[in-house]
């Protein structure tokens, strides 16, 4: 078991362990004082930063979660609208790529271009 040292801010040392460990093992594979030791606050502080338990800290842990994907994907559409919108025309490959859809569907896939792909190789 990983014991850390004591965090300026147990609120977040907590959402921070509960998300790496709820990731590697999952709710039900991680314990409160695991929990604990791993965030290195104390015992009390539990109760008192989340008085819903467990319960409530993964819920936050998830949230924070989807706000970093939310902000990545942002992050990455503010690249791509500021490379779509630069002066410089855009390349052969660049201008293949732009046709095409930007979202594709299990249904608008045609059997062609997806296969299954064998379990064990021939």
């Amino acid at each position: 078991m990983k014991t850390a040292t004591r965090h300026p801010d147990p609120k977040a040392a907590m959402i921070e362990a509960a998300t790496t460990l709820f990731r590697r093992r999952g709710y039900e594979g991680v314990g409160v004082a695991e929990l604990l030791s791993h965030s290195g606050a104390p015992r009390g502080s539990l109760y008192f930063h989340f008085p819903g338990g467990k319960e409530q800290i993964a819920i936050e842990a998830v949230t924070r979660a989807g706000e970093a994907v939310r902000d990545g994907i942002r992050a990455r559409s503010e690249i791509t609208t500021s490379v779509e919108h630069s002066s410089r025309p855009p390349s052969r490959a660049g201008r293949q790529i732009s046709r095409r859809p930007t979202t594709k569907t299990a249904a608008s896939l045609r059997w062609s271009v997806w296969k299954p792909r064998p379990l064990l190789p021939r």
